[in-house]
């Protein structure tokens, strides 16, 4: 489900900004952005704000070249990711959450 895939995305691009994961939130955002755009499934409004927040946290947070750079890298792994099913390592590092010792994922 390319919908969820790209909500799933969204709300660790959020988690990333909040959480000082600037390029990663970036990164996730540009790859929701494009996902959005392959599927032609348009962000809900009720996710808008949210969204336009984190947005604007990125632009305070980074230069605007890092910032378009790593939501181009994104945007080229989603892509490759949707036309091979293969995960590359942008992807990757997205999925690949640090835990704190003796956490648990769920």
């Amino acid at each position: 489900d390319w919908v969820a895939v790209a909500e799933t995305l969204e709300g660790l691009a959020m988690l990333f900004s909040q959480t000082g994961e600037h390029l990663r939130a970036a990164t996730s955002l540009g790859a929701a952005d494009a996902l959005r755009e392959t599927t032609g499934v348009a962000v809900p409004a009720i996710h808008q704000p949210a969204l336009a927040a984190c947005l604007r946290d990125l632009e305070a947070a980074l230069p605007a070249a890092d910032l378009a750079n790593a939501r181009a890298e994104g945007a080229r792994e989603i892509g490759a990711y949707v036309e091979t099913m293969t995960i590359g390592p942008g992807v990757a590092s997205l999925l690949a959450l640090p835990m704190q010792p003796g956490s648990s994922p769920v």
